[in-house]
């Protein structure tokens, strides 16, 4: 077994707890987002947004796995010769962001995309075309698998990739207040992994580290709290009351 972490900031700059971390579990792998692909409806084109900036150059023993974020909107307006020319703007900002920031990259890259049915066949053809690009020439490519993804394959389909990444994470419904960990729930994971092995891709798995907190007003959700720092306490309850 490997240990990997993605890393989701758009500033790189481990602090001296993350450094403590990857040396004690001996990491060699980090995911770094790279950038997000966007559309922007002023320019109507599909645009990098939130640009990966290497305040600090990672630990020379780690390689790093560009990680490319493509939100649905440029798959639903783009035409088949606009995903060409997408292919050909990530291939060519990966290539440039790698070369000015001397990164040590894994021969792995990366796309993270929530696809549904009704994008599948645009989402696989960029796929498709991106490994025709320099950048991706005698790489593997990697894609994220959601549950439902992975659970409603007829539908969604399998992405034309080498191995998948399946996120056991946001499962549960944060909006309801019985809903005891919104974040994995091993029911609910069951529920999605049955026909796992039946799956064509070999698959690694994410697992989450983080949490969040959540305000209900009755039980009315309200929302995501930011910046909150339970008391010891309140963190070991299932639910915190203000």
């Amino acid at each position: 077994m490997q240990r990997s972490f993605y890393y989701w900031k758009t500033v790189f700059n481990l602090s001296p707890k993350e450094n403590e971390t990857l040396a004690q579990l001996n990491v060699q792998q980090l995911y770094i987002k790279f950038f997000d692909v966007d559309w922007d409806g002023a320019t109507r084109a599909a645009n990098p947004v939130a640009k990966s900036i290497f305040q600090q150059k990672p630990p020379s023993h780690l390689t790093i796995t560009p990680v490319v974020f493509i939100t649905q909107e440029p798959l639903q307006k783009l035409d088949s010769q606009g995903l060409k020319m997408l292919a050909r703007n990530i291939s060519s900002l990966l290539s440039s962001m790698s070369t000015n920031d001397s990164l040590h990259l894994s021969s792995e890259v990366q796309l993270d995309c929530d696809w549904t049915a009704n994008t599948k066949n645009q989402y696989f053809f960029l796929l498709n075309q991106l490994r025709k690009e320099p950048f991706f020439q005698n790489k593997k490519v990697s894609a994220t698998i959601r549950l439902h993804q992975l659970k409603f394959i007829t539908q969604n389909g399998v992405p034309p990739v080498d191995k998948g990444l399946l996120m056991c994470y946001n499962m549960g419904n944060l909006r309801h207040p019985q809903t005891k960990n919104s974040i994995i729930e091993e029911e609910e994971l069951k529920k999605y992994i049955k026909n796992l092995e039946e799956y064509p891709l070999p698959l690694d798995v994410a697992l989450p580290i983080f949490d969040w907190y959540i305000l209900f007003e009755g039980n009315t959700y309200k929302g995501l709290v930011r910046d909150f720092q339970p008391s010891a306490e309140d963190a070991q309850k299932d639910r915190i009351l203000f």
